[in-house]
């Protein structure tokens, strides 16, 4: 047989492998058209994924429910703006289920550097948001809302993922005065919807021997955290309009995803035995949601506006704040005895979210045209160490002269997304 048959023959068996692998993932998640498309995406050189997501709404007493979804820009599928991109904007029941599809273009694999050779597609984030609300001949009137955000990690072709958001009655937003947001940073959206202010991103310890400092990285790829992100909803709006009546307060709906601008070891250090809140300039968004009507003259508008506010981007360690002197806690797991510099990563054998907050907060001061807000910007135990971002990393300097080793460290609680590292000393 001649070579270039050989291979025109290898070429078609290949292809064959990977329409029968996306049509066992397409049978199985019941959706043989997906088949077609993902097939046409590849064959124009992309790597599609079909993100599936399977959103419950809880029953609630409401005439009807609206869900907003998007999906935020990444690195491989970013969009003009850098703003996140609608998937769909559905009006359903209350107590019921909705399939929401979204075609990812480009989700080539990523290498995680936890699981060695195992590669997965580019995780992607989506914003949810519930809103349910009885009817006038004029007006919806929201009784309960969700809001919150996402992270999808597709391990194949077509992945489908369950999204739990629970509702809460709104309560009347209150604005302050910029006079009267409490002491702390003090953010004002511009003209562009952006501001930026001092955040605190973790806690860095020492003892008599050692300096630590926190550090970020811009490359060779972005070191990222997970910040709170906050939602405003609407109370009330018109009908035909979508004009808000009356705006709730702000609530916390969980983390984003926010990478460092800057390759940057804090000149702040922690030393003789004390720690230290280490501080980082980080920008902010404003964005709004001007509502949705149905097409056509005589629609209504099924979904009400809202408001977001989002960390977008790290920039410099920009200062720190003395929190009098380190008391080490139980070691767990400790490594050591060392001797000499070390640099430390927050994500040792893991590569995904261990839940719940670091218990570092700030409280900033947001201004908009609503007037201010005080809400507390948590860090959360989230992190991501892949081919395309990596967390950030503590570096420890041993001052202490000694020619043997002598100090151990290990992370506060044996969590390596707490963001503490925790040291002992034994003799020198």
């Amino acid at each position: 047989m001649p070579y270039h048959s050989r291979e025109k023959k290898t070429i078609l068996t290949i292809i064959s492998i990977i329409l029968l692998l996306i049509a066992a993932y397409s049978w199985l998640a019941g959706a043989s058209s997906d088949l077609e498309l993902l097939f046409q995406k590849w064959v124009n050189g992309g790597e599609p994924v079909i993100v599936r997501l399977v959103i419950d709404v809880p029953d609630t007493s409401a005439d009807s429910c609206s869900i907003i979804v998007e999906r935020y820009p990444s690195k491989l599928n970013p969009t003009p703006d850098g703003l996140p991109e609608t998937v769909a904007v559905e009006r359903v029941e209350p107590g019921s289920s909705i399939v929401v599809e979204d075609l990812v273009e480009n989700a080539p694999p990523v290498k995680y550097r936890s699981d060695g050779p195992v590669e997965y597609r580019e995780p992607q984030e989506y914003s949810i948001i519930i809103q349910c609300y009885n009817t006038t001949s004029k007006t919806a009137v929201l009784s309960a809302f969700g809001s919150g955000v996402i992270e999808v990690r597709p391990s194949s072709p077509i992945v489908e993922a369950k999204a739990s958001i629970s509702l809460s009655k709104p309560t009347p937003f209150k604005g302050i005065g910029i006079n009267e947001v409490e002491d702390g940073p003090v953010c004002q959206f511009s003209s562009s919807q952006h501001c930026t202010a001092e955040t605190g991103l973790a806690v860095v310890n020492s003892i008599p021997g050692i300096e630590s400092a926190f550090k970020l990285y811009v490359s060779p790829v972005p070191s990222a955290m997970y910040l709170s992100r906050f939602t405003q909803i609407c109370m009330s709006w018109d009908l035909v309009s979508c004009e808000c009546n009356a705006w709730g307060s702000w609530t916390e709906d969980g983390k984003k995803l926010v990478a460092s601008a800057v390759t940057q070891e804090s000149p702040y250090k922690a030393s003789g035995g004390y720690s230290l809140l280490q501080k980082a300039s980080v920008e902010y968004r404003l964005r709004y949601f001007p509502g949705k009507g149905s097409d056509g003259f005589a629609g209504i508008c099924y979904a009400g506006p809202y408001y977001v506010i989002e960390p977008v981007l790290i920039g410099g360690l920009t200062s720190a704040v003395n929190l009098g002197p380190y008391t080490p806690g139980s070691p767990v797991n400790p490594h050591g005895p060392i001797m000499g510099d070390v640099e430390i990563g927050f994500l040792e054998g893991e590569s995904g979210d261990s839940g719940g907050v670091t218990g570092v907060s700030t409280s900033i001061g947001f201004c908009y045209s609503l007037g201010c807000v005080s809400l507390d910007v948590n860090v959360y135990k989230a992190g991501r160490d892949d081919s395309l971002y990596t967390t950030p990393t503590l570096v420890v300097h041993d001052v202490s002269g000694s020619s043997v080793p002598w100090y151990y460290w290990w992370y506060k609680g044996g969590d390596p997304l707490s963001y503490i590292v925790e040291f002992s000393g034994g003799s020198r």
